[in-house]
């Protein structure tokens, strides 16, 4: 009988937010926020142009891989959207418009920067390992193996990320440990591809471009990673699912859609008034 399989984004949110993780697991779903919208649009795009990259087939036009964008991102918003409470004090005809404008300018930028640097070896390749002992295959989709082994993963971002980012991605290590154990290749280098659409003091004026970040992987670090997975599936087992610091960016009604039914945020009242207790000697 197959395992159940574990995917790189539970490790993630269960390091983030184990309460996040418990009520996902439980089939508690948020609709998807405008950023995460945004970026999966780009990705659909990203993999049609690497796919022809691959196969040695013309690109569309970038007209055409803009009205992709705008059309993915047209469609996943009618499906459901996250809007947190500042941004519902705008228009949603407006934030849909502007969230397609975001998409298109972060597409035009990927497919004038960053695609004409890539040579791809495999794009969108779904990985499972087994690990003896473990009671979960790990499983999880590298976006792009370029034709040296490097992994690419792309990412869209209201501002620029720190630039340690790539060395401390959890999801790197985890695409490097696929490689690794499947492949016997050890990755030479790691990337994050970064669209980058901030916005200026100016009003209405916004800086469109793209980074990478490069970073490495050490057979030290593939093991911490076994352990780190170790830990969290006896976490699953336990069910331990503690929730994060509450002083994180992102435990917040304006970044979490489980923010507003929390027992663990500030201001949400679940179990009555702590004044209501008694002491117990």
């Amino acid at each position: 009988m197959p395992k159940p399989k574990l995917h790189v984004s539970h490790i993630s949110m269960g390091a983030r937010c184990g309460e996040q993780l418990r009520r996902f697991l439980a089939g508690e779903r948020i609709p998807p926020g405008i950023a995460a919208i945004v970026g999966t649009a780009n990705h659909k795009a990203d993999e049609q142009d690497m796919t022809a990259k691959l196969k040695g087939e013309p690109l569309t036009e970038l007209g055409a891989s803009n009205e992709l964008v705008a059309t993915v991102t047209n469609s996943l918003w009618g499906e459901g959207v996250f809007l947190s409470e500042d941004e519902r004090q705008t228009p949603e005809p407006k934030l849909r418009g502007l969230a397609v404008e975001r998409a298109v300018r972060l597409n035009t930028v990927r497919r004038n920067v960053l695609v004409p640097q890539i040579n791809p070896k495999a794009v969108a390749r779904k990985c499972v390992l087994e690990v003896e002992g473990f009671e979960y295959d790990l499983a999880g989709e590298i976006d792009l193996e370029e034709q040296d082994d490097s992994i690419n993963d792309l990412k869209t971002k209201a501002k620029a990320p720190p630039k340690d980012e790539a060395d401390k991605s959890i999801q790197l290590t985890m695409y490097t440990l696929f490689k690794f154990y499947i492949d016997k290749v050890m990755p030479p280098k790691v990337k994050l591809n970064v669209l980058v659409d901030s916005q200026l003091k100016t009003p209405g004026k916004v800086n469109t471009h793209a980074l990478t970040l490069s970073s490495t992987r050490s057979p030290e670090e593939l093991e911490a990673m076994l352990l780190r997975v170790a830990n969290f599936m006896e976490c699953l087992k336990k069910g331990v699912f503690m929730p994060t610091n509450p002083d994180n960016w992102w435990c917040s009604r304006r970044f979490c859609g489980y923010a507003p039914t929390c027992p663990y945020v500030r201001g949400i009242k679940t179990f009555g008034w702590a004044g209501d207790q008694k002491a117990v000697d």
